[in-house]
């Protein structure tokens, strides 16, 4: 796995000029060397915010007019938003509680650490694609509460959604966010915010804004990460920096 930092002008609309320096960035975790998504040719991303201070807190998420909620697969680096959509995992009966669910799909990303769940669905669990608690990799809505936007309470997470899978852009307005006028002080640096998977030929956006209560201050950002190499190119890669190291020495 390897950290992507934010990929400045992937999106014309990105913003940050505007707020001062030492503000929080979005980051990328990304797995594409795990045995089940190479064999279903998917790659799949952790998204973060990171880079908080001591002090600094937060109010959540949210799309507007002019800067929209995004999460989006698209084929080509300008986004065109046509991709295949996301990956999802089934709701999954419990076999131990018949007529009861093991996990119910939805908004959030499916837990990595249930055992049960992980064997259910024959490793797939880790990469449901859906929101994540705001401080770790669990599917907790106890910190933000569910996502809302102007035309129903499906369309934030509807990337989330096993039956949906598709893409969301341009979600305007939208809004996940705390009830708590104080907002949320992240006990370290990053907060976790989502997980996607998608096809690993396929580029991912993900874009929002971020509302910060200390100090105050509105973030636009985003990210786009790229296709998995195919073999081939990353022979022809590895080829290139052994000739250019040659090169170098002689």
């Amino acid at each position: 796995m390897n950290t992507l930092p934010m990929l400045a002008g992937t999106i014309s609309a990105f913003a940050l000029s505007s707020v001062a320096q030492g503000v929080p960035t979005i980051t990328a975790i990304v797995n594409t060397t795990d045995p089940f998504l190479v064999a279903n040719g998917l790659q799949s991303a952790v998204i973060q915010m990171t880079g908080f201070q001591p002090g600094e807190t937060y109010q959540g998420y949210a799309g507007t007019t002019g800067n929209p909620w995004t999460v989006s697969t698209h084929t080509t680096a300008t986004p065109d938003f046509n991709g295949s959509g996301f990956f999802n995992i089934a709701t999954i009966e419990d076999p131990l509680n018949p007529g009861t669910f093991l996990f119910e799909d939805g908004f959030y990303a499916s837990p990595t650490n249930n055992a049960d769940l992980n064997a259910l669905t024959g490793g797939a669990a880790p990469f449901d694609s859906g929101l994540l608690g705001s401080n770790n990799l669990q599917p907790n809505g106890a910190l933000l509460g569910n996502p809302v936007d102007g035309v129903d309470t499906d369309d934030i997470g509807g990337f989330g959604l096993y039956s949906d899978g598709s893409n969301d852009w341009h979600i305007v307005p939208a809004a996940w966010i705390t009830l708590n006028p104080l907002g949320i002080d992240p006990p370290g640096t990053t907060i976790t915010t989502l997980r996607i998977t998608w096809s690993a030929n396929e580029y991912a956006t993900v874009s929002f804004s971020l509302f910060m209560n200390t100090p105050p201050a509105t973030v636009f950002t985003g990210i786009t990460l790229p296709p998995v190499p195919a073999p081939g190119v990353l022979a022809l890669l590895g080829l290139a920096s052994l000739v250019t190291g040659r090169r170098r020495n002689c």
